[in-house]
């Protein structure tokens, strides 16, 4: 039971600590790259209203992996391209 209190105290901080964050869906997509190459994530607004954090990863992928585009809506493009993810050809 203490663990459970811990887990939900430490997500009210995290959704705490989030709060006041510049958000992608409120930016241009320029704005929005200049962010993810400075912070090396962005922070979209879920549908519920929820601001999480995107990482775009811009690292090679093994040769047996496909780079997936990772895209972010913001004001003025809806697939705004912010990196790419790895994804296994198996």
């Amino acid at each position: 039971m203490k663990t459970l209190f811990a887990v939900l105290a430490l997500l009210g901080v995290a959704a705490t600590a989030d709060a006041g964050v510049p958000v992608a869906n409120d930016m241009t997509c320029a704005q929005t790259l200049a962010y993810s190459a400075r912070h090396g994530r962005v922070y979209i607004r879920t549908y519920s209203g929820d601001v999480i954090p995107i990482y775009g990863y811009n690292r090679a992928c093994d040769s047996h992996d496909e780079a997936v585009s990772y895209w972010v809506r913001t004001l003025d493009n809806p697939t705004c391209v912010i990196g790419h993810r790895c994804v296994s050809r198996r």
